[in-house]
């Protein structure tokens, strides 16, 4: 019997589907401005955050005409902390955020929140088996990474083939703890010769930060790199380092600790410092709560508390202060500068104000009317364009035709709408387009495929990897039941566009781990078309006699698989299942593919990536 992966939902009960509540006004109107979101963290006046968070939690009440408040001690108290969150979530807000970088124990602290169904997001530093709805802030991971790329390129520069590095973060912390994995996976990767040799334990205390650093300078007088990971890791670092008078010798990179420490590039003391993108992840973090409290994008118009309609996570960003840009960011970021602006344009209105009703946002693809897009895409669409009070537009050719796709893509950007939205997954040449439509200064979006190598402004839509991994996973554990401990398996998909070989690398990768005398036999294309997916599917199964499973990746594949097996008698299984209680979306780390998500399930969310897509640029 062949195991069929689809991509159909199925649930022990039936569920009705009913079309969002939050629609009846635009985002920001009066009727709303009593609603109150809290943010929560540990050092709540941290100088970083008073510079950094609270700006876009400021931008964030402004833009959608609500409260928002501060709570949590001044100083770094976990047992203060854990009674905020929960004296807060009490309270019954709109919404909470919880700055979970500080501790894991704050996970149990989100989960009675959810609880008692407060919507909860955490930022900053993720809180992964939580119930949290969202996370939505830096990929430590990836931080730590780059600091491990930064490093070797500066030991490079420096004629040091070898090195020893020390590095200073909270040892407890998981994002902390992933941000010092990235880092030893750069280095192994990139100059296998440079090591960390010490671990030390910051505290958010430039004191203390400074005896770690000079206790690791003393132990390891061959040190040659120093990294820190948190805000007040890199003043302490450099107070050691200067104290020892390794200055400009040490190569330092760091975390940012307010914009005044960006100075220590110009004297030579800090090679980079990456600046997190703090405004981004707190306004959005109310957006998202926002959106989720007013019942305003239903995935499979499914009640949210049911089916969470929120990203499963999201990557604000990072900044790489150099020497190379010290001094634009500087002069940008500069108050006192005559005719600078440091503060939004437009935050004058609230969202949806009827001034901005004549904004046009264009959402442009192949095969634009495709029944899918129409029962999926279409309705985020018309969500958004309700909730933002705007213009909303569906573009491109009906049939799969690049050639017009292209065209398309570029003559709606020269008719400079308010923005744009390309569905990417169709093929990697539209990346030159993207890169056209922002150089015109059109802001531009990518959707359901990513185009990574193109200039647009962020891609919203699913992680293919994962997707890919998952199925593998699920097709293991279908094998296994069925008693099979080694199969075969063919695909469907396109075979040429990166979403789908990324798909297919998750899939395989997850056969190796965890099933490995499963393979995959056979790859064939999709087209879209239920007849060639057919038919390609059974030249599979003629082809392979043994045959177990099928994995179809994209719109025609489950139709057409099925297609194919039952025609030769190898009646499909959709496996697809929805789990009581919370459901939470898988995530995907970048630096730690194919981590099983604890529930197991694979979304692609339509509705909610065309609704989030949709921000008008002032």
């Amino acid at each position: 019997m062949a195991l069929i992966a689809g991509l159909a939902l199925v649930s022990a009960a039936p569920v009705l589907a009913e079309k969002p509540t939050g629609l009846n006004v635009p985002i920001g109107d009066t009727s709303r401005s009593d609603q109150e979101y809290v943010w929560i963290s540990n050092a709540s006046n941290l100088p970083l955050f008073v510079e950094r968070v609270y700006p876009g939690l400021e931008s964030a009440r402004k833009a959608l005409n609500v409260k928002v408040r501060i709570a949590g001690p001044t100083s770094v108290d976990l047992a203060a902390f854990i009674t905020t969150v929960d004296a807060e979530c009490t309270k019954n807000p709109a919404g909470v955020i919880v700055v979970g970088g500080w501790d894991d124990a704050l996970a149990s602290e989100v989960d009675k929140c959810i609880d008692k169904k407060v919507p909860t997001v955490v930022t900053d530093g993720d809180l992964p088996m939580s119930k949290r709805l969202t996370y939505l802030g830096t990929n430590w991971y990836n931080l730590g990474y780059q600091h491990g790329q930064y490093q070797c390129r500066y030991h490079a520069e420096a004629g040091l083939k070898a090195g020893e590095i020390g590095t200073i973060s909270f040892l407890a912390a998981s994002n902390f703890i992933a941000a010092r994995q990235g880092l030893r996976d750069a280095l192994a990767k990139e100059c296998p010769d440079i090591k960390v040799v010490a671990d030390e334990e910051s505290g958010t205390n430039v004191e203390q930060v400074a005896a770690n650093t000079a206790a690791i300078i003393q132990g390891h007088p061959n040190l040659t790199g120093m990294v820190g990971f948190d805000s007040e890791a890199g003043p302490g670092i450099v107070r050691a380092v200067t104290e020892s008078g390794k200055a400009g010798k040490i190569i330092v990179t760091s975390n940012e600790a307010g914009r005044d420490f960006l100075n220590s590039i110009k004297d030579g003391t800090v090679k980079m410092i990456n600046m997190e993108k703090y405004e981004t992840m707190d306004f959005f973090a109310v957006l998202y709560l926002y959106t989720f409290h007013n019942d305003i994008i239903r995935n499979l118009g499914m009640d949210q508390w049911l089916q969470n309609p929120l990203p499963a996570i999201g990557d604000s960003g990072l900044i790489f202060v150099t020497k190379d840009n010290v001094d634009t960011i500087l002069a940008a970021t500069d108050p006192a500068a005559t005719g600078a602006s440091t503060t939004p344009t437009g935050l004058n209105v609230p969202i949806g104000d009827t001034s901005r009703s004549d904004q046009e946002y264009v959402w442009i693809s192949n095969a634009s009317n495709l029944p899918l897009f129409v029962e999926r895409v279409y309705p985020g669409l018309e969500s958004a364009r309700k909730a933002l009070n705007v213009k909303v537009r569906i573009a491109g050719p009906t049939s799969v035709d690049l050639a017009a796709f292209i065209t398309t893509v570029d003559a709606e950007c020269t008719k400079n709408p308010a923005g744009v939205i390309v569905v990417g997954g169709w093929d990697d040449a539209l990346a030159s387009e993207v890169d056209k439509c922002i150089d015109k200064k059109v802001p531009t979006v990518v959707t359901d495929g990513d185009l990574p190598m193109s200039k647009r402004l962020t891609y919203l839509g699913t992680n293919w990897y994962n997707l890919g991994y998952q199925h593998g996973q699920y097709q293991c554990r279908y094998h296994a039941e069925a008693g099979l401990k080694a199969g075969e398996i063919g695909t469907i998909s396109f075979l040429a566009a990166s979403n789908f070989i990324a798909a297919r690398q998750g899939l395989r990768d997850a056969l190796a781990k965890e099933c490995p005398d499963i393979k995959v036999v056979a790859d064939e294309e999709s087209g879209t078309n239920v007849e060639q997916v057919a038919a390609n599917t059974a030249a599979i199964i003629q082809g392979h006699p043994n045959l177990t499973g099928m994995v179809g990746s994209r719109f025609g594949g489950r139709t057409g698989d099925r297609a194919g097996s039952d025609g030769v008698g190898q009646g499909g299984q959709d496996h697809r299942h929805f789990e009581r209680g919370w459901p939470r979306l898988p995530e995907f780390d970048q630096g730690r593919r194919g981590e099983d998500d604890q529930y197991g399930k694979v979304r692609d969310d339509g509705l909610l990536r065309r609704r989030l897509s949709l921000h008008f640029p002032q």
